[in-house]
């Protein structure tokens, strides 16, 4: 069982999730922090791209993901918050405009999240010049 589900909204609240996630990951030498806070065993499922298991692998996905994507900045919307789970709507921002991408997250207690699913319509994402 994951940890409580104060320790999910905290960690949540004060984690790489919010405004300048995109930025900091895009100069790739901050990315780290991001996976830092998710286990070892972390198991990731992008509905367009895949499933992705491991910190290494996630770190991978990340680094490659944010490097071709159009999105400068993101934005959190809404947060729900079930027991060890979390849902966040983030509003995806570039300047060709702009995305709503839902992040599901498992909180596994220790300031980790052991599960992350990212949902998104492909279709809608702004292209350059159109």
């Amino acid at each position: 069982m994951g940890g409580t589900r104060d320790e999910a909204a905290a960690l949540a609240r004060s984690g790489p999730v919010g405004d300048d996630v995109g930025a900091r990951v895009r100069r790739f030498t901050e990315w780290a922090p991001v996976a830092a806070v998710f286990t070892d065993e972390v198991r990731v499922r992008d509905h367009v791209v895949g499933f992705v298991e491991g910190r290494h692998a996630l770190s991978a996905y990340i680094r490659d993901g944010v490097g071709r994507s159009p999105f400068r900045r993101y934005r959190v919307r809404l947060w729900i918050i079930d027991s060890n789970r979390v849902s966040t709507v983030l509003r995806a921002e570039g300047p060709s405009g702009g995305l709503d991408v839902n992040v599901v997250l498992h909180y596994a207690g220790g300031r980790r999240w052991s599960y992350v699913e990212i949902v998104y319509n492909p279709q809608e994402i702004p292209r350059p010049g159109a």
